[in-house]
């Protein structure tokens, strides 16, 4: 399962941007490894960017596969929490979101309410992230959503200011491996 976000980069650029690519890794890993089953592996993090000047779209991968050591057996690999990204901003345009994995068995009913404690923890676990990305990743300012060029052209990234894991279980239908 992939979890895609953007990131703000610092006014004087992100320097090595592996070393970069190792920060962000490590810091998912420290926030949610525990919580995430042990059957998950973070794999590798992938950075993609473009710089202006060039106009050449730059990847760089940062691959140390790490086992998560949640100890419940992980929820089908279609399901997954929904993490809302917030902003201060109104309207849909500014408003994200991205799955979270690795949910128990044991973390959700059988009407796919996750449970007040798992979603208590995943979102402390949230905020300690997004804190982690702007205060401990020097290149990196701030998570932001970024937006399609629609009828405005290239419109600024909206800033994520808070995020919170949804109650309910969310699924993907195009994960259903066939």
């Amino acid at each position: 399962m992939a979890m895609t976000y953007g990131v703000k980069i610092d006014a004087g650029g992100f320097g090595d941007p592996a070393v970069t690519a190792d920060a962000l890794h490590e810091a998912f890993f420290t926030a949610f490894g525990t919580l995430i089953s042990s059957q998950y592996t973070l794999f590798q993090t992938e950075i993609r960017w473009r710089d202006t000047a060039v106009a050449d779209l730059s990847v760089v991968l940062h691959v140390e596969p790490k086992v998560c050591t949640g100890t419940s057996a992980p929820l089908p690999q279609n399901c997954a929490g929904l993490v809302h990204k917030r902003s201060l901003n109104a309207g849909r345009r500014h408003r994200g979101r991205m799955f979270y994995p690795g949910l128990s068995e044991t973390d959700v009913d059988a009407a796919g309410v996750v449970g007040i404690g798992t979603l208590n923890a995943v979102n402390a676990k949230l905020t300690a992230w997004l804190t982690s990305i702007k205060t401990t990743i020097g290149a990196i300012d701030e998570m932001v959503i970024l937006h399609g060029t629609g009828i405005s052209g290239a419109p600024t990234p909206t800033v994520v200011t808070s995020m919170l894991m949804d109650g309910r279980l969310a699924t993907q239908r195009r994960r259903l491996r066939r």
